[in-house]
This record gives structure tokens, C-alpha cells and sequence, in this order.
């Protein structure tokens, strides 16, 4: 997972970033070049509050799994079943805010 090609590496985008989109009933959030344990075994905590959806990351969970190594690392959720109507995305690395984003289900 360490230094992965990314296809925004064309663009010279190497900061932490979000996306996220909705198809049909299922929101994608993905959150690029975190900084991140090199031997991750990523995990995702997902809650909604009415319109908000808040996306937690983190990278290990398991302590005995730590590498001695930090690397920009990549990670995606997959939301499915969610109702149709205009969402809040909040996005949060190991309980830290990263960003947010509107997104509509239809």
C-alpha cells in the first residue's frame, strides 16, 4: 500500500484529499495520501444523524500489526442501502476531521 500509484499523481496532487459520489442507493467515499501506519489493516466506522453520514477512518487495529513506518495511504468505504434524499459527508481520520462533502442519492 506504500506510495501506491494514484491517478491524481497526474495532476501533481499529492495532498490529503476526499471524494465522494452517489450512484443509485450507494455513496462512495474514498480518502487519499493520509499519512498512515505502512502496514495497515484498515478498518471504517460509519454513523447517520438524519442528513449527516460521518465516515471514520483508521489504519490499525490491531497493535501488533504496527510497522516502524509511515506512508501516504489510500482508503475507500462503500455505503449501500442509503435512502434517497441530500447528504452531509463528514470525513474523519482516527477521530480527526478531514474534510466534508455535499452529496445527493436519488
Amino acid at each position: 500500500i506504500c506510495n501506491e500509484y494514484d491517478s491524481r499523481a497526474d495532476t501533481g496532487t499529492w495532498e490529503t484529499a476526499i471524494e465522494v459520489s452517489a450512484t443509485d442507493s450507494t455513496i462512495q467515499v474514498d480518502l487519499y495520501q493520509v499519512e498512515a501506519n505502512c502496514c495497515p489493516t484498515p478498518d471504517v466506522d460509519v454513523t447517520l444523524d438524519v442528513d449527516v453520514i460521518t465516515v471514520d477512518f483508521t489504519d490499525v487495529t490491531n497493535p501488533d500489526e504496527v510497522c516502524d513506518c509511515v506512508c501516504d495511504t489510500d482508503f475507500s468505504a462503500e455505503i449501500t442501502s442509503v435512502d434517497a434524499g441530500d447528504y452531509t459527508v463528514e470525513v474523519l481520520y482516527r477521530g480527526e476531521a478531514i474534510d466534508s462533502a455535499e452529496v445527493t442519492v436519488e
